[in-house]
């Protein structure tokens, strides 16, 4: 991500925070707005025309456009409505308005589309598999070492999935007159949202107000979408010259805007006896839709989660990210790296199915020598020089942990040898497990040339100002008890202030630099320092601290190596299965946690936001199953060290779990999610057709 922060800190933004959904607002004498999209992928839009346009109703192309067809999104250039050059099917090509929403549906079957599709050429074929980012990662010889292994294996696994936890569809209000523009939005990126508006329009930063509304705290692929939608309305309204909502259809966020990460991943590896990867190679191609304005920080987290679980002895990790006529990606970077977990994790499954060996000692086998960072550590560990660098001694224990609370190791045993017994009347069971970790704070990202901070104010009246973005009533409320404890101060006189209301503008999207665990430890040490000067300093007294500006010391961007996070939690999960042979459906039968994130402030809203995870996850995995009344026994590892997030290890997690309890019933894979409701009904069918043969 090229950081523009240095040089746009003198300019000023117009945005204030409002606890509302957009979609409540209205005008009087307001109209509403529908989009017309591009029936092609690939093309020119010659003509847009509705010959029956009632009064009143306004047809908006990009003809019209006062300013440039173009803003940018993380130095990505992207068209705000397509003419000359269609990039997928649903583009947006022109703004269909009018004050009579109902008559806006039904007009648009009478629009009128002159278009010209592109002719095959060399150059599409081209443009078809155009790389956006790539990285690849090396530690030793390893295409050597497994060319010349006796025991290799080779495995592709596939997943597309979207977590979607959306409360409203996106869209956008716009409150017009003539001398500026109110445009309220659920943007988590509201500075980009007023470069784009104004760079449409033509106009300057000051006649421009972003007032963002209520926005789910994790997203799905809505941090460009929404601001995209949000210029639009802004600029229609100022054609049209009065206010303006536009609302998307469940149909349009389902087709365009929930589009999935499709990843497909492809690993040959060498083993050794006991289970440890000799050499690994590993390719991952993820398909990002006609462009995606975070390729890079995509590509990013997965080679630094495949390659900072376990140690291998030697891999080469390539990952890249290639465009499709499929709608662009613009994936909220914090769920991305559970599309390298479930592979991971489904390979060390099969290494043990393969060698005969516990998953759970396949795992512990591969997490290698501790990288001590203390003063006087041996050699041995102080010579272990991998590109990267994660401390995965805290995996061991939540392994350990998970192993003895499911009672896991017995019952592999017994389910796998159970399983294959042919044409038994009994249901088959299965148990998996996986491993993941959260790292926060990345170094690699420019956001961290944006230095995260926190500032807080005890005030004249006693009133204690925390200046964040307002996070959870959760961390509110776990905000509040450490402030409480620290300075004895009633909550009641406790209040969050939003950074914009003080003047302070975020020019990177919310939901990469956010960190709540990193913001939590900041507060602390705010509290403490408040406390010295109390008793010695006039009020009021404002404090501020920020994130160590030392990642250049602990991260290497340029050649991608080193310590790449601030900290790490960790999570091991066992999931087991009972599959019915007659109606080929499985039920979930039990499902164990184990995590380790530091001191848990609040052990309830934890284990809540644990179990809400969960649930999330399995609907995300089985979108036809409705898993109800599900035992899940969640542990945290108790411990003093400082608080590390917990909100994505979940989604990192369970879906290989899952997968892997189903293959140890099933005694076959499942290397794709979604996971097909006709999945478990081939594979059985497979098996009877297999054992009738013999």
């Amino acid at each position: 991500m090229q950081n523009k922060a240095k040089k746009d800190k003198a300019q000023t933004y117009n945005i204030v925070s409002q606890r509302s959904f957009y979609s409540d607002l209205s005008d009087t004498e307001m109209d509403y707005a529908i989009l017309i999209r591009s029936p092609i992928s690939k093309g020119t839009i010659r003509d847009i025309t509705c010959p029956n346009l009632p009064e009143g109703c306004h047809l908006i192309t990009a003809k019209e456009i006062p300013g440039k067809n173009e803003f940018t999104a993380n130095d990505v250039t992207i068209q705000a409505l397509g003419y000359e050059k269609i990039s997928y099917k649903g583009e947006p090509i022109a703004i269909l308005t009018g004050p009579d929403e109902t008559q806006l549906k039904d007009l648009i079957n009478e629009v009128e589309i002159k278009y010209t599709t592109s002719i095959e050429t060399d150059e599409n074929q081209v443009e078809k598999h155009k790389i956006f980012a790539s990285r690849q990662i090396f530690y030793g010889e390893s295409e050597m070492l497994y060319l010349q292994s006796a025991l290799q294996l080779k495995k592709s696994y596939v997943s597309e999935l979207q977590i979607a936890k959306s409360n409203e569809n996106i869209g956008a209000f716009c409150d017009y007159s003539k001398r500026s523009l109110k445009v309220y939005s659920p943007t988590c990126w509201p500075s980009q949202l007023i470069d784009s508006i104004c760079n449409v329009l033509g106009i300057e930063k000051k006649s421009v107000t972003v007032i963002k509304t209520n926005y789910d705290d994790a997203t799905t692929n809505t941090v460009f979408f929404t601001n995209q939608i949000a210029t639009l309305v802004a600029f229609a309204s100022k054609i049209i010259e009065k206010s303006l909502r536009l609302v998307l259809t469940h149909d349009e966020m389902k087709q365009y805007i929930e589009s999935p990460i499709n990843v497909h991943s492809e690993y040959q590896i060498a083993l050794e006896g006991e289970g440890t990867i000799r050499a690994m190679n590993a390719d991952i191609r993820i398909e990002c839709g006609a462009f995606c304005p975070f390729a890079q920080e995509i590509v990013d987290h997965i080679i630094i989660a495949l390659s900072g679980m376990y140690r291998f002895k030697t891999y080469c990790i390539t990952c890249y990210a290639q465009s499709s006529e499929r709608p662009p990606l613009s994936a909220d970077l914090q769920l991305t790296d559970f599309l390298a977990f479930f592979s991971i994790e489904n390979l060390m499954q099969d290494i043990a199915q393969q060698l005969h060996i516990e998953p759970n000692i396949v795992r512990l086998a591969n997490l290698g020598p501790e990288i001590s960072k203390k003063k006087g550590a041996s050699k041995k560990q102080n010579d272990f020089k991998l590109p990267i660098i994660i401390d995965n001694s805290p995996c061991k224990s939540v392994i350990d942990r998970v192993v003895e609370n499911s009672d896991f190791r017995r019952k592999y045993i017994s389910y796998s040898l159970s399983s294959k017994v042919a044409n038994s009347k009994f249901p088959l069971k299965g148990i998996g497990m996986s491993c993941a970790f959260e790292g926060n704070g990345f170094y690699g990202e420019s956001v961290n040339d944006v230095n995260i901070s926190m500032q807080v104010t005890l005030d004249t009246d006693g009133s204690f100002k925390i200046v964040s973005p307002k996070p959870s009533e959760t961390i509110v409320d776990i905000w509040k008890n450490i402030v409480t404890e620290e300075l004895n101060i009633e909550k009641n006189k406790i209040f969050i202030v939003e950074p914009i209301e003080t003047g302070i503008t975020n020019l990177l999207p919310e939901t990469v630099p956010e960190n709540i665990s990193i913001l939590t430890i900041l507060l602390k040490k705010c509290c403490k320092q408040v406390k010295k000067q109390e008793f010695r300093m006039p009020l009021p007294i404002t404090v501020k601290k920020d994130l160590a500006s030392n990642r250049t010391k602990k991260w290497d961007q340029k050649n991608f190596k080193g310590e790449p996070f601030f900290n790490t939690s960790w999570i091991s999960s066992v999931v087991e299965v009972e599959i019915d042979r007659n109606t080929f459906s499985h039920n979930i039968m039990e499902i164990w946690i184990c995590i380790n994130a530091g001191e848990i402030y609040n052990r309830q809203t934890a284990i809540s936001s644990v179990k809400k995870a969960v649930a999330l996850t399995l609907k995300m995995c089985e979108p036809q199953y409705t898993h109800t009344n599900v035992p899940v026994h969640i542990e945290f590892i108790e411990s003093k060290e400082e608080s590390k997030e917990i909100g994505n290890l979940v989604y990192n997690a369970l879906p290989s779990a899952l997968t892997n309890a189903l293959y140890v019933a099933l005694q076959k894979d499942i290397s794709v999610l979604p996971i097909a409701i006709d999945s478990l009904y081939y594979a059985l069918k497979n098996d009877e057709v297999d054992a009738n043969e013999n």
